[in-house]
């Protein structure tokens, strides 16, 4: 299945090649081909100097503290070693082993061991104090999990990034995009390192900021959960198949189909033999049903849609309604799979606004769209940046909240309800200094009608149109062009996944509601799906909004 180095003959040939390469490389090309020799020789069963090593027996006897080792170098855990029973060994390297190493994905904060059994023997890790303690038998089962996938070396960031050394945290962060992106697989556990958890238990992974960005630059996803039985298929719209790791207590299977069989929530097993059950069963570890259905699709949507005009709507629309401990981490987290490189050293942890402003313009400057407006348009716009929806508020863990005045705090995955489109040919445009948005859009003024407690409007205007909150609208063209306004912004465009099937959108035309609201500058008020007959009639005319 997979093209590999197994022989020793051919690792040596590997090795000897790549040794006289590398006496006509140098630079950054030179780092590159000596850490494949390393990885290679690492294989082989070579011994070399690692940065930290201690015996498997005192790995639970204090926090593991990496002060003493060299900043800015990639680290990872010797696999083999670890599994083994033997000793935890940290490599590191100048240049990223690239497809040589697997990278983990997980929750700090995860489902802690049922209560009345015994956790087993755990480690922690100095700095790493609001994240769970990390269960050596788990740490071990992924390990096995690396070696099953051909790969010596397992990257996982509590012990990989210096949690104590803030200069080495920014370098870290400002290359995680290219951490998973060049791994050779990611390998998620989504309820943390405290347990394995079963196919039928609720994480709170989907919901996590950092989990986007894991699950989306790598070329391979799996997931490690537990499972008893032994290799079969789990069966709904598409399979998935179980690759069982240890057996009788855990398996892994690919992302992408487990989050196609979440779709349903539920499915069959299918025996090698052919053989499917009568039964069904729950699946919730990745997401939870409708629970979690705007994290579910607008997922799918960005891994379909990957490499087309699409994506970035998508990534948008699925990381504003994620959590994270540190609120500038929500930028930090996808600012790689939008090409665009922020230095974390500049920015404080509350510093989430200041960071989506600079990521915006960087954007915006290279020729994108402005495709966050309308991302989620049932959640009301941010009080301090109106282009957004509310963000959820920071969390170490737990599901993304949203706080609105009018509705108290809510779950924002229940606010938003199922998204399965994404906005195209949303206007171009620049972000000032002073952090405004200005775009060129067809608009045209709007009357906002007012209603009695029973919903009922109070006046006889014709309704034209009702926003996502309800409200309904009339076109009223003012000769003094003041606002509001409705301006047009874009169009829905369905997902690609064959698992929504084909359906027709009548209000397939997005226009955005705004108003006075900041000095100098309109404020967006919300949003409305509309007909394409609406915006043909007379009144609409191209205007420059700066926006906040």
């Amino acid at each position: 299945m997979y093209n590999v180095l197994k022989l020793p003959e051919d690792l040596d040939t590997a090795i000897r090649i790549l040794e006289r390469v590398s006496s006509k490389a140098n630079g950054e090309d030179l780092q590159a081909i000596e850490a494949h020799i390393r990885t290679l020789r690492l294989r082989r069963g070579d011994k070399f100097p690692v940065v930290f090593d201690i015996p498997f027996e005192s790995i639970s006897e204090g926090p593991i503290s990496l002060a003493e080792i060299p900043s800015r170098r990639y680290r990872f855990i010797d696999a083999r070693s670890l599994a083994d029973g033997a000793r935890l060994r940290v490599l590191d390297f100048e240049a990223l082993p690239e497809k040589r190493y697997v990278a983990m994905s997980y929750v700090w904060r995860g489902i802690p061991p049922p209560k009345g059994t015994e956790p087993g023997p755990t480690l922690a890790i100095e700095g790493a104090s609001n994240a769970d303690p990390i269960s050596i038998d788990i740490l071990q089962i992924a390990c096995r999990a690396t070696l099953h996938m051909n790969c010596n070396l397992l990257w996982i960031d509590g012990f990989c990034i210096k949690q104590g050394d803030d200069d080495d945290k920014a370098w870290q962060i400002q290359r995680m995009y290219s951490i998973y992106q060049h791994c050779h697989a990611c390998l998620i556990l989504p309820g943390g390192l405290s347990r394995l958890v079963r196919l039928d238990e609720e994480t709170s992974w989907v919901r996590r900021a950092w989990t986007l960005q894991e699950a989306l630059a790598p070329s391979r996803c799996e997931v490690l959960y537990s499972w008893t039985d032994g290799p079969c298929c789990l069966q709904a719209i598409f399979p998935a198949y179980v690759d069982v790791i240890v057996p009788g207590r855990a398996a892994m299977s690919n992302m992408r189909q487990l989050l196609d069989i979440s779709i349903r929530g539920e499915y069959y097993i299918t025996t090698l033999n052919g053989d499917m059950s009568s039964e069904r069963y729950p699946i919730r570890l990745l997401v939870n049903g409708t629970e979690d259905s705007v994290h579910l699709h607008s997922l799918i949507g960005a891994l379909d849609l990957q490499g087309t005009d699409g994506a970035p709507s998508a990534i948008w629309r699925a990381a504003v309604m994620r959590t994270a401990y540190r609120p500038v981490d929500m930028v930090f987290s996808i600012m790689g799979l939008f090409g665009v490189d922020l230095d974390p050293s500049k920015y404080t942890a509350s510093d989430r606004t200041l960071a989506l402003v600079d990521m915006m313009r960087k954007l915006l400057a290279k020729g994108g769209r402005a495709e966050w407006l309308a991302i989620v348009p049932q959640i009301t716009p941010g009080k301090d940046l109106s282009v957004l929806p509310i963000i959820p508020k920071p969390s170490a863990s737990g599901s993304g909240l949203v706080i609105s005045e009018e509705i108290g705090e809510i779950n924002a995955s229940r606010a938003a309800g199922g998204l399965i489109w994404w906005l195209r040919n949303t206007p171009r445009g620049s972000i000032d200094a002073e952090g405004f948005l200005t775009i060129t859009a067809p608009a045209i003024s709007v009357t906002r009608i007012p209603v009695q407690s029973d919903g009922v409007p109070t006046e006889t205007h014709e309704v034209k149109f009702q926003d996502y909150q309800g409200n309904p609208w009339t076109l009223a063209p003012n000769p003094r062009g003041c606002g509001p306004y409705a301006a047009k912004i874009g169009n829905k465009q369905n997902y690609l996944s064959g698992a929504y099937g084909t359906w027709i959108d009548k209000r397939s035309v997005m226009v955005m509601l705004v108003d006075d609201g900041y000095q100098g500058g309109l404020r967006i008020l919300g949003y409305a799906a509309v007909v394409e007959e609406l915006t043909q009639l007379p009144g609409w005319k191209d205007k420059v909004l700066r926006l906040k």
